[in-house]
């Protein structure tokens, strides 16, 4: 059995700019965020992972510096279509987040199913072998995964919310 320790990454610039989606680097609070991860996650990891977004390479890269980082696209942010690389508002947020179908079906964007199916598998997939990794994603992402475990469906990432650099840990 292993240890996969789920990490949002750091504050980054779409964050304090509440922009949907996109590939932004880091603040210089999500880099002060992303230093303090190790201290949070109790046993040293095998391996790190990361989505292929900045924000996440840059969260594993200042947490574990001494780590080669791999990105895998399975693990990078939700896509939601055509709200994509817009302004979001507290509204519409916890529209989708309650409904999460509305990514897919009405803003043309990921089924929250298909990522998280994908990015279990390859966790899984990375885990063999390995006593402990720590994989750095998205808020949404992580959510859609455990959500996936606990309700055999994505779609209730409501029960779920992350803040920088929180860390969930599953046993595999």
């Amino acid at each position: 059995m292993s240890k996969v320790y789920l990490v949002r990454h750091g504050q980054s610039e779409a964050n304090i700019n509440k922009i949907w989606g996109g590939d932004y680097p880091l603040t210089e609070l999500g880099k002060e965020q992303a230093a303090t991860v190790p201290g949070n996650i109790p046993e040293k990891p095998d391996a790190v992972y990361a989505s292929c977004k900045k924000r996440a390479i840059q969260t594993a890269q200042t947490a574990y510096p001494e780590y080669n980082i791999t990105s895998y696209p399975e693990f990078d942010e939700i896509f939601t279509g055509s709200l994509e690389e817009t302004t979001y508002n507290k509204e519409t947020a916890i529209e989708v987040r309650s409904n999460p179908k509305l990514i897919c079906e009405v803003y043309g964007g990921d089924d929250l199913n298909v990522r998280a199916e994908a990015a279990l598998a390859k966790l899984k997939e990375l885990a063999e072998g390995h006593r402990v990794i720590v994989i750095v994603s998205s808020d949404y992402l992580i959510c859609s995964v455990l959500s996936l475990l606990e309700y055999g469906t994505a779609d209730r990432i409501i029960e779920y919310k992350m803040k920088n650099c929180d860390n969930v840990c599953l046993e595999i």
